[in-house]
């Protein structure tokens, strides 16, 4: 966290002695992140819905990753090159998180009827510092972002909800950030892809830049990847940010 900060700082020093032109842009936007399955998580998931129904023969058991909405907000520094391309980086507040519905249907073995459906949804947040390249298409205004995010975590909170014939539930619980498998639940490291494509408005006397956006995670944010690595996913968010340029150099 300390390097990527003392490179924040960096940058912020190079752009202030360079021949460029600086912005600086709030940013906000919302986005909304998506707990991909795929390959060898896709099959694992199947394999623990067989494990739950051969414990519970006549119980049909479904696992279902959800959307979590969040947002971003925070600023930039845009340091202009020339007039078609700028390197930038800032600080974002980025809500992400994770979201899983299991169900149980059918009768049991004792001839029980089961109808729950459970809910565990994690929001995690975290501090990003970006390092993109802005690139300018044309004369249309359209512009190509692409850079990395090095994403801190700063707190994170599960929400479990139960409801059905078992009975109904509902609790939130701080949930603890570290790399210790046995002690921690979230990584405090998330290092992301950001690739969007944007178009610059004039508004007033500055340009708005609005961009749509993808950003797949690089790593796992969850410390139980390290014991079971196929049942855990990495954030994918997409959302749209809206920047507001000012010129202060």
């Amino acid at each position: 966290m300390k390097k990527t900060f003392a490179f924040f700082a960096a940058f912020l020093l190079m752009v202030s002695f360079g021949y460029g032109q600086i912005r600086v842009a709030p940013v906000a936007g919302p986005s909304f992140t998506f707990g991909l399955t795929a390959g060898k998580a896709k099959k694992a998931m199947k394999e623990t819905e067989k494990e739950l129904e051969e414990d519970n023969p006549g119980v049909a058991y479904k696992n279902v990753i959800g959307v979590t909405p969040g947002f971003l907000l925070g600023g930039l520094v845009d340091y202009t090159f020339k007039e078609s391309l700028a390197l930038q980086s800032g600080l974002l507040f980025h809500l992400r998180g994770r979201d899983q519905t299991v169900k149980a249907k059918g009768t049991d073995q004792f001839g029980d009827v089961i109808d729950n459906k459970g809910t565990y949804d994690y929001r995690i947040s975290y501090l990003e510092v970006p390092v993109w390249v802005n690139y300018k298409l044309s004369e249309s205004g359209f512009r190509l972002v692409g850079g990395l995010n090095f994403g801190f975590a700063v707190s994170a909170k599960l929400t479990a909800k139960g409801k059905g014939t078992s009975g109904d539930i509902s609790e939130s619980t701080k949930v603890s950030i570290g790399n210790d498998v046995f002690k921690n639940t979230v990584r405090p490291l998330d290092v992301s892809l950001n690739l969007g494509i944007g178009k610059e408005f004039l508004l007033g006397n500055n340009p708005l830049e609005l961009t749509a956006f993808a950003q797949p995670s690089l790593s796992k944010w969850n410390t139980g990847a390290k014991l079971s690595p196929d049942h855990w996913y990495r954030h994918f968010s997409t959302g749209i940010r809206a920047a507001y340029y000012l010129s202060i150099r």
